[in-house]
């Protein structure tokens, strides 16, 4: 086991060696990707390799190939044999890594979980290790293989004729930008023009948030189509059953507005047919909800009033590994974050020692750490709003079971929509009335929990819901992540 900041110093270390370590030294032109069922609860797990596919062509940035965010909590490592140097370095979350927080979990349930992993080719035998990262910040060693260059069984990928990609932004190859991938989830034959408007809409919004504004030549941005034989996609809690490419479903962990991907293999099957960074799942439903995983996908829906804040705010998950700052929400989550433990996520902290607070040359609010803010106020503000709510969505869900009448559904509906922008505008009016609105600090609240975590700015659309935008902080973790990818 090793401690977290003994990793970042190695990486450090690391990436100020590959600009003289050519990525063609090390790696083909190829990527391999890795499909794994992940199997266990929350005191066991173990990773069960089911094949190894080549894919043409690598789509990351061939200058920096070891990932700069070690924030996820599966660290993927490839060493070159027989030197055993460390050549390819990447972390991740996944599924199941939010599976073993749940109650089944701790109960001892075990479950299956599809995972893909996905690296350069070596040129060479190599050696790949999984390594976990547990609640204290170290690692153990849970997966290692040692693969043979001549003699390990390597599958190839055939086209998908009912597999289209559109290209919606390409600014340059592959190597040199960061490719987003647009999936298509929900959508029928007939409504292919709708999937293809609707990706570049979001492409559109995508552009209007700093820092991805200024960095618009860095991207190119496709749409992936397979058509789905239902429209919509599965809601468990309303009787509704899908039939859908990808199999994404609300009600996951059984919180409503949470949706995810099972079908890992069949997601990066399709998508082996262009380059791609990131996947951003689109689905085609106007209810409210969404997901984001890092290093592994975001899910949000195409049409609901809040579309583009969950587009936004899941990505911010996916991409850049931010951290859900709002805390009054429910979540099916147990201690997600344990106290006493600096999150290695870059927009919160447990503010252990202020001298190593992660923003400290952001600040701008520099007294009287952490800041005492209106956070009483705003948290009775917040429950009486969430509670109305929370109420509508169970009778909505009722309605849909007893097969009410479409007329009846419409209007609860409408109701809940007009709800949620009124607790929205109240929300935005109090924080923006604060005093320390739009300054750099240390916030109490943040990582689902009301105590002991902490935010940099008393807003952010990583903290509430709206069209607002990321914090100074997100900012720069995202600018990380652009630069990563890009050159």
């Amino acid at each position: 086991m090793k401690p977290a900041i003994a990793l970042l110093c190695c990486l450090f270390i690391l990436n100020t060696l590959t600009g003289s370590q050519l990525f063609e030294d090390n790696f083909e032109n190829q990527t391999l990707r890795f499909e794994f069922y992940h199997v266990g609860n929350s005191q066991e797990e173990c990773f069960i390799l089911n094949r190894i596919v080549a894919g043409n062509g690598f789509s990351g940035n061939p200058r920096t190939i070891l990932h700069p965010s070690l924030q996820g909590r599966y660290l993927v490592k490839v060493f070159c044999l027989p030197q055993k140097e460390l050549i390819y370095l990447y972390s991740y979350d996944s599924f199941f890594a939010e599976y073993k927080t749940t109650e089944p979990a701790l109960s001892g349930e075990k479950k299956v979980f599809q995972e893909v992993i996905r690296i350069p080719r070596p040129r060479t035998d190599f050696l790949m290790t999984i390594e976990l990262r547990a609640s204290d910040n170290t690692y153990s060693k849970i997966y290692e293989q040692e693969f043979e260059y001549r003699k390990i069984f390597i599958e190839k990928d055939y086209p998908d004729e009912q597999v289209e990609v559109i290209n919606l932004l390409i600014n340059g190859e592959p190597a040199g930008k960061v490719d987003l991938l647009f999936v298509a989830e929900g959508y029928t034959r007939k409504q292919k023009q709708k999937a293809v408007q609707d990706a570049k809409r979001f492409a559109a919004i995508l552009f209007k948030y700093e820092p991805y504004k200024s960095n618009q030549e860095k991207f190119n941005i496709r749409l992936l189509f397979k058509p789905s034989l239902s429209e919509g996609i599965t809601q468990p809690a309303r009787g509704i059953s899908a039939t859908t490419p990808f199999q994404l479903s609300f009600d996951t962990f059984g919180i409503s507005r949470y949706v995810l991907c099972p079908e890992l293999f069949a997601l990066h099957r399709a998508a082996a047919h262009t380059d791609y960074d990131a996947i951003l799942i689109m689905f085609n439903s106007a209810r409210y909800g969404g997901g984001g995983i890092f290093n592994f996908y975001a899910t949000f829906p195409a049409d609901n009033i809040w579309s583009e804040y969950i587009f936004i705010h899941e990505m911010g998950h996916s991409f850049a590994g931010l951290a859900d700052e709002y805390y009054s929400s429910s979540v099916a989550y147990n201690d997600f974050y344990p106290a006493g433990i600096e999150p290695l996520e870059p927009n919160i902290t447990a503010f252990l020692d202020v001298n190593k607070l992660k923003w400290k040359e952001l600040l701008t609010l520099k007294k009287n750490l952490p800041v005492s803010w209106e956070k009483e106020e705003f948290e009775k503000l917040d429950a009486s709003l969430q509670q109305e709510r929370a109420e509508l969505e169970k009778e909505l869900d009722r309605l849909y079971i007893k097969h009410a009448p479409q007329e009846q559904i419409s209007k609860l509906e409408k109701r809940l929509d007009e709800l949620s922008q009124l607790h929205a505008r109240k929300i935005d009016q109090f924080l923006q009335n604060s005093k320390y609105y739009g300054k750099v600090g240390v916030f109490e609240g943040a990582g689902y929990a009301a105590k002991g975590l902490f935010r940099s700015e008393v807003d952010c659309i990583m903290f509430s819901k709206g069209f607002k935008p990321f914090c100074m902080v997100c900012k720069k973790a995202i600018q990380q992540i652009i630069d990563f990818f890009s050159f």
